[in-house]
Order: structure tokens, then C-alpha cells, then sequence
């Protein structure tokens, strides 16, 4: 199954075409954030290294990061592996092409027990996990470019792209 994101431009992609409504501020709206996402649907951001993106002339840090809700216990995803080998099984018997206009999907069973795989308590400590390493870099960026305003742009990485804007959150953290 396809990521639904590839890179931190397409996080920031989906980011500025969501309404209003679907965005989420975190710790609460606010000028700031609001900053943040008129920088995100202008043409002043630009990509760069690190942090991911630079808007200058609004004085402007963002970083982009994934949020997966599947714990990596082994180091490897065990529904995205069961979901290609079934996909790939699919798309062999000749399945993709009997619909060209359709996508396929698959729903596995990984047999894993349920604290290992899809759940709130396991999608909360991956959320954890990525927005604390995130932070731990602030510094760093921030001497890199003293008096500029830091966020955070994250996106759920839970379906694929078959499932278009579905489940897709795009959340500003500012300070």
C-alpha cells in the first residue's frame, strides 16, 4: 500500500489546500498559527535542509513530521508487509486489471496480539515519540535563525493514498 505521504513537501502540500476547519492548532489557535498557514498556502516558504522549511519574510521556521499509528516493536511494519503481500498476490491473478479505474485495497489480519498493532495507546506513544524528537532539535534551529517564529506541521500516516484526504490531519504547533 502507497504512503500517504512521501516527503515533507507533500505533508505541507495537503496541509495548505485543507479548509480551515480541518486544521487543528496545538496548543489552541492562535496569531501565530494563523501566521503559519497563510505562509503555508502563500509563495514566500521555501524547502531547505533543516529545519524543513523557511518562510524569511515572515520570520518563519516550520518542520514537517509523520505520525504513524503503528508501533515498530521489530523495526518493520506488519500490516503494510501482509498488505503488499496480498496486493501483490491481487494485482498477479490479474485482479487490477479486470477494474482499471478501481483501487485495490486490502484489510489484513497481521495475528498480531491487539497491543501491537492498531490501537489509541500505541498511536499516542508513536505520536509521543515523533513530536519529542522534533522538539529536541528547536534549539538548534533556533540559533540557526535567531528571532524566528518555530512550528510544526504533522500529518497521519494511517491510509494510503486511495483514501484521498480521509483520516489526513494536518496539525500546526507553534511557539
Amino acid at each position: 500500500m502507497k504512503l500517504a505521504y512521501q516527503n515533507e513537501q507533500e505533508i505541507v502540500d495537503l496541509v495548505s489546500r485543507l479548509n480551515d476547519s480541518e486544521i487543528g492548532f496545538f496548543p489552541g489557535y492562535s496569531e501565530l498559527g494563523e501566521r503559519a498557514l497563510v505562509s503555508l498556502r502563500g509563495e514566500t516558504l521555501k524547502q531547505r535542509e533543516r529545519p524543513d522549511f523557511e518562510d524569511v519574510l515572515h520570520s518563519l521556521l516550520l518542520e514537517s513530521m509523520i505520525v504513524d499509528d503503528h508501533p515498530r516493536i521489530t523495526g518493520k511494519d506488519a500490516t503494510r508487509a501482509r498488505e503488499g503481500a496480498i496486493l501483490r498476490e491481487l494485482r498477479s491473478a490479474g485482479l487490477g486489471e479486470m477494474f482499471p479505474n478501481a483501487s485495490l485495497v486490502a484489510n489484513v489480519d497481521t495475528g498480531l496480539p491487539t497491543d501491537e498493532d492498531h490501537n489509541y495507546r500505541a498511536y499516542l506513544d508513536q505520536f509521543t515519540t515523533v513530536v519529542t524528537k522534533h522538539a529536541a532539535k528547536t534549539r538548534a534551529y533556533r540559533t540557526e535563525r535567531p528571532g524566528f517564529n518555530l512550528g510544526f506541521v504533522g500529518g497521519e500516516q494511517y491510509f494510503g493514498r486511495q483514501y484521498s484526504h480521509h483520516g489526513l490531519v494536518g496539525s500546526m504547533l507553534t511557539r
